[in-house]
């Protein structure tokens, strides 16, 4: 019986370092205080640009290949707005105003993808976020918390892969914005 081919899960996203990750941590410890839920670990904080999910090896080096093309400029993202989504059941952490190049850069990727890859992109508006929670019924305490400043400087192919205590996220490749 052949193997079957392997699949990835993947998506693009924004990785905020070890230093930034701790510092949101502690900015909406008390505000997230009366979620219930699944808080999400340091190492998997992020803000997806893309998910494309499945895809075999010949799809994931097309990803690549995308990305190498990308030129985006690097931004800062002034972190500051909790809110809540009841139906997916998240508590998330959001800039008030999305900077232009974050949008031009998850623009110019799905392009790409679609084009290049036959990624089918989102219908949705894009909503950048870092989900903070899952499976949580209540929203935090507060709408605001004090800015957190993030210089992002490039972005990440990332492979999910499913275990029975969460997802694990592996960095495949990652690529600056200069």
């Amino acid at each position: 019986m052949p193997n079957k081919p392997e699949r990835y899960r993947l998506f693009f996203a924004l990785r905020p370092e070890q230093e930034l990750a701790g510092q949101i941590h502690r900015a909406t410890q008390q505000p997230l205080s009366t979620c219930d839920g699944r808080h999400i670990p340091l190492e998997k904080l992020h803000i997806t640009l893309v998910y494309y999910g499945s895809a075999d090896a010949e799809q994931k080096a097309c990803l690549e290949q995308v990305a190498n093309t990308i030129r985006g400029r690097p931004f800062q993202l002034e972190l500051s707005k909790l809110g809540f989504w009841p139906k997916p059941r998240v508590a998330w952490l959001a800039s008030n105003e999305i900077p232009e190049p974050l949008v031009r850069l998850q623009s110019d990727l799905s392009q790409a993808l679609f084009k290049e890859c036959g990624y089918q992109a989102e219908t949705r508006p894009y909503r950048p976020h870092l989900t903070l929670t899952r499976k949580t019924t209540r929203a935090p305490e507060t709408k605001e918390i004090d800015p957190i400043v993030w210089p992002v400087n490039r972005f990440a192919l990332v492979q999910s892969i499913t275990r029975p205590e969460g997802a694990e996220y592996r960095v495949i490749n990652e690529w600056p914005l200069y």
